[in-house]
């Protein structure tokens, strides 16, 4: 079983999800924005971190670099 807690970035919610698979996409249960819910954690569906868009332009910039 998989427990994912995070804070809603839709509704400000603090949730849990529970699931038995190991990827899995669910609503919160307060406003229904769609979650991915994996071992490591849920993350709001179509939505980048800021940590992650930096490393995909840096990846970019290399691959222009190398090319």
């Amino acid at each position: 079983m998989t427990v994912a807690k995070t804070t809603c970035g839709g509704c400000g919610e603090r949730v849990s999800f529970l699931t038995s698979e190991d990827v899995d996409f669910l609503p919160c249960p307060e406003c229904g924005k769609e979650y991915c819910v994996t071992p490591n954690g849920a993350s709001p569906v179509g939505e980048i971190s800021d940590e992650k868009q930096e490393r995909l332009d840096r990846l970019r910039e290399w691959e222009e670099e190398m090319l």
